[in-house]
């Protein structure tokens, strides 16, 4: 009976599933939020923001804490470990590290916006994750019915949604969700839309959620300037311009780092910190960064699912035969830059997180359905003439 309901009925009523399942999973993370230690310096961010003198939001953000947190979630972000219980006791040690949250503005102005209408200052954290990865799971979905039969697109969708990195991202207090909604809508722009404004817009908002999405944005039009593909393709006046603005939009970013008393590059600031123990040390050490480095290359590997990002970039390599189209030149080239993109951010900032991944790992799963969609065609949607009569 149900194959007998024309075809764009049949999509909509497995959108409409898909969209219950988003919700259902959202609602879950808004009862259930991991409280992350981040979720403090982001509270004492929109302390400030709401007109709290430097000297009070210390205390304050503490306050807030034990009031609207179990006791047990409290001592486990105020005296868990050494650390913790540092910055629970120690003021300035806790402002210290303010620079580092300051500058994801867009994140910290959702954040003081959901907590001046009304929303729990803690919960004001979480939800941006909570709202991005909604909007995510949208794109998701909409990316994939534009070359895969709807209930496969459901399946697909579904399973990437509960992935256990994906759902723990989405109760996270961190800006990483927004970055991979832009990521993805900006490729999906570019892609699908062959729209660079509208990437580049998207790529713009990246930077406002985290200074370091900088890298994929210079690394994207960068690669612009090289394609073959001429709806793609950028002049060297246009690269000049975005780029321009590109750094104009860091440099806003980090002016708010240097209020707090970072460089007004912010980067010169920040390598000071990459180290085994997170300390902001006088100068940059050399001997530190590559004790850094080895660490998370020995244990970040054995808790993220990177590897299994570079699996997938593989097959969809295997995938490409030589053939001069457009879909399959962007699909590949789009990929390699991926995973230059990841290894540049590795080496500026060492940290291996999937957290940090999830618009490259959502996007090299779209890049191989689609993949596959070529290599299968029974699996395509199919032509518009043959719409089941909707």
């Amino acid at each position: 009976m149900f194959k007998q309901l024309p075809y764009k009925v049949q999509k909509r009523i497995f959108f409409s599933i898909y969209i219950l399942f988003l919700l259902l999973s959202c609602l879950f993370s808004y009862k259930k939020p991991s409280y992350n230690w981040d979720m403090l310096p982001y509270t004492a961010i929109t302390l400030r923001f709401d007109g709290y003198d430097k000297s009070q939001i210390h205390d304050q953000v503490y306050r807030v804490a034990k009031d609207q947190l179990q006791a047990s979630d409290y001592d486990q972000l105020s005296a868990s470990n050494a650390k913790r219980k540092k910055w629970h006791d120690d003021t300035d040690s806790f402002n210290a590290l303010l620079p580092f949250y300051v500058v994801k503005p867009l994140y910290n102005v959702c954040c003081f916006a959901l907590y001046k209408c009304g929303v729990p200052l803690l919960k004001a954290t979480v939800l941006p994750s909570i709202f991005a990865y909604f909007v995510c799971g949208v794109l998701l979905y909409t990316w994939l019915s534009k070359f895969i039969k709807h209930y496969l697109v459901l399946t697909i969708s579904v399973f990437t949604m509960l992935l256990p990195f994906v759902l723990e991202a989405e109760k996270l207090s961190t800006p990483d969700f927004l970055c991979a909604v832009f990521m993805i809508g900006g490729l999906y722009l570019l892609m699908e839309k062959r729209w660079i404004n509208g990437m580049f817009i998207c790529f713009l908002f990246g930077i406002l959620s985290r200074i370091d999405f900088v890298l994929p944005t210079i690394t994207i039009l960068t690669t612009l300037l090289f394609v073959r593909d001429t709806h793609l393709k950028i002049t060297i006046k246009k690269y000049l311009l975005l780029t321009a603005i590109t750094i104009a939009a860091y440099l806003m970013v980090a002016a708010g780092a240097t209020s707090l008393g970072w460089d007004m590059f912010y980067f010169p600031s920040f390598i000071k910190t990459l180290n085994t123990k997170g300390e902001i040390l006088g100068v940059f050490n050399l001997h530190e960064y590559l004790e850094l480095v080895k660490a998370q290359l020995l244990t970040g590997l054995y808790f993220s699912h990177l590897m299994w990002f570079f699996l997938i970039c593989t097959f969809i390599f295997l995938t490409y035969k030589g053939r001069k189209t457009k879909d399959n030149s962007i699909d590949h080239v789009i990929v390699f830059v991926l995973i230059v993109i990841l290894f540049l951010r590795f080496i500026f900032h060492p940290v291996i997180a999937d957290r940090f991944y999830l618009g490259y790992y959502i996007i090299a799963i779209v890049i191989l359905a689609k993949r596959i969609m070529i290599s299968y065609p029974a699996i395509a949607i199919p032509p518009p003439s043959g719409a089941g009569g909707g």
